[in-house]
């Protein structure tokens, strides 16, 4: 993530996030991307004693602080030492729903460059979402031509989507050449038509009517009422509605989910990132 500011809303949404992290995705880590001075220094500490990598990037080699914040995380994918990159927002809460998506995506057979997730009626209209997405960091690299992420990073600016505008240009519309669907794997609940490529069903029930990958809450973890409204509503007119899950049913698909990241996991560390006053989260995970 790309840590900067001191609004709640981030500050302890990260908070929450690294609390949250060794039950959700266990061996993964968070690393927070910060500039020295713009963050308060006693979250820098709670987020060290979370185990959360920190890096300050005046000092870290291959990500320049010129960059606007929200784009840092993005960096991870020139990190030699990633094997995978996942990108997610600091004011959202990492959940079982999000990590059995993940976990598909990563058991897939051809082993597909690139993950996305489409989990609310507002995130049907784009193809990619700053804080859904995901890749097989050397592998995407390589479908796109070898190029290194953060040079291009440069002609992107801290306009709202701008972080969009450069997944569109450089990852997304490159990966939908016929030659290079096959690498697309993204999950989707509310456009599973032929509106995007490499679109896979999110099936997995909600907890509770309103639950989506990528919410928004507040520094309470009070959701943004009118995300839920939405979604409620148009639960029944989406291509592709999951349904809802019972409370009985909520712990064995709570049980289920972790055993299975438990068993392909338990060989693999984790790296992230986040950013804190553009809302982004990143994790990443490398090989032992």
């Amino acid at each position: 993530m790309s840590l900067y500011g001191d609004d709640p809303r981030y500050t302890v949404g990260a908070l929450r996030n690294a609390q949250r992290l060794p039950v959700v995705f266990p061996g993964w880590k968070l690393r927070f991307y910060y500039r020295s001075g713009d963050v308060p220094a006693h979250l820098l500490a709670r987020l060290d004693e979370l185990g959360a990598e920190l890096i300050d990037v005046t000092r870290g080699a291959g990500t320049s602080s010129t960059l606007a914040p929200m784009l840092w995380r993005m960096a991870a994918l020139d990190d030699p030492t990633v094997d995978v990159v996942l990108c997610r927002d600091a004011d959202s809460r990492l959940s079982q729903r999000d990590a059995g998506a993940v976990d598909a995506w990563l058991a897939a057979e051809d082993r597909p460059a690139f993950h996305c997730i489409r989990d609310h009626p507002s995130h049907a209209e784009r193809p990619v979402n700053g804080g859904l997405w995901g890749a097989r960091r050397r592998r995407l690299l390589d479908v796109l031509g070898g190029r290194a992420v953060t040079p291009l990073l440069a002609d992107f600016g801290a306009a709202y989507m701008d972080d969009m505008r450069f997944l569109d240009e450089h990852v997304w519309t490159p990966l939908t050449t016929p030659s290079r669907r096959h690498e697309i794997y993204c999950h989707d609940s509310v456009s599973c038509d032929d509106r995007w490529p490499g679109t896979h069903r999110l099936s997995a029930p909600r907890r509770w009517p309103g639950e989506h990958v990528g919410q928004v809450f507040d520094a309470w973890t009070r959701p943004r009422q009118g995300d839920v409204d939405l979604l409620v509503s148009s639960n029944n007119s989406t291509s592709c509605p999951p349904q809802t899950v019972t409370q009985s049913d909520d712990a064995t698909l709570r049980n289920t989910t972790l055993s299975g990241r438990l068993r392909r996991w338990f060989s693999l560390i984790g790296k992230a990132l986040w950013t804190s006053s553009g809302d982004n989260l990143s994790l990443t995970q490398l090989s032992r």
